[in-house]
């Protein structure tokens, strides 16, 4: 309770400070298309990949609505012992950040977000034998999921021409709702990390393409 308290105090004392700096700006300031640069490469990884994209709209030059769309395709190593295991979807995440100064090209900002899934999990496993031979079952596929999540993030960037930004994003994934199974119980959600925790962290680095409307 104290954390969320806390989160709450932050987020009105820098909304608070960020229109009182910008009380001269103009109302809609800036659109931005941002493309998150770790995603790809884990396409090098035997556990899949993913990529995503976002967009927002400035305000104020202190208060962005964002959004995010990512698609992954992810085969956890070790998910389930003598099984192979794959999930795979899209989601997209919806929220706000409120940015303040550090230096004129150097920003902090805080914000939070709304995110939701769908994917499908499959899985089918293999019964390894001494003296008959090895037994592998049949496919398993289990589609139309859903998911839903609320995230907290912080972050910092940094401008270059005022018109290309790179930066860095963390975040703290509390889950909302999804089917979880009994059996075989699903390991992975796309846009989320590992099912099996409730809150899970999560890291962003990306470059964004801002246009500026002083």
């Amino acid at each position: 309770m104290r954390q969320i308290l806390l989160y709450i105090f932050s987020a009105v004392l820098l909304a608070y400070s960020s229109m009182a700096w910008a009380q001269k700006a103009p109302l809609l300031s800036g659109v931005e298309l941002s493309a998150n640069v770790l995603a790809p490469i884990s396409y090098l990884t035997t556990d899949g990949g993913q990529y995503e994209l976002g967009a927002g709209v400035f305000f104020k030059k202190r208060i962005m609505l964002a959004g995010e769309y990512g698609f992954a395709s992810l085969y956890p190593r070790n998910a389930y012992e003598n099984a192979d295991y794959q999930s795979e979807g899209n989601y997209f995440k919806l929220g706000a950040d409120f940015y303040g100064n550090v230096t004129p090209k150097d920003f902090i900002y805080f914000g939070m977000r709304y995110a939701q899934a769908s994917f499908f999990d499959q899985y089918q496993y293999t019964i390894e034998g001494n003296i008959w031979p090895d037994y592998t079952g049949p496919l398993v596929k289990r589609e139309n999921q859903t998911a839903n999540w609320y995230e907290v993030i912080l972050g910092s960037e940094r401008g270059f021409k005022n018109l290309i930004y790179t930066g860095l994003t963390i975040r703290a994934k509390v889950m909302g709702n999804f089917n979880q199974f009994d059996e075989i119980p699903v390991n992975v959600i796309p846009g989320f990390g590992k099912a099996a925790y409730r809150v899970y962290p999560g890291v962003t680095v990306y470059v964004k393409i801002r246009l500026a409307f002083d």
